[in-house]
């Protein structure tokens, strides 16, 4: 896991930046924030690829927006 994802519940923890730059994503303005989430060994993986037919269109739609976001603000893991 992340050291940014990471519980600090003790002194230790937060001196090891244990959820250090943490950014919780509903406090931002349009609810996507620039984190990354993965480690970097699985950032460039696709793990789900919705279909062009049916709901998955939408879906696809929302997800190549949240991707577009996620890019401008300088995230690696879209």
């Amino acid at each position: 896991v992340p050291l940014h994802l990471r519980n600090a519940p003790t002194k230790l923890m937060k001196e090891l930046d244990f959820g250090k730059d943490y950014r919780y994503a509903h406090h931002e303005a349009d609810g996507i924030s620039n984190m990354d989430c993965l480690p970097p060994g699985l950032i460039d993986r696709v793990y789900y690829e919705p279909a062009t037919r049916g709901y998955e269109a939408e879906i696809r739609k929302r997800l190549t927006a949240w991707k577009s976001l996620k890019r401008k603000k300088g995230s690696k893991s879209v």
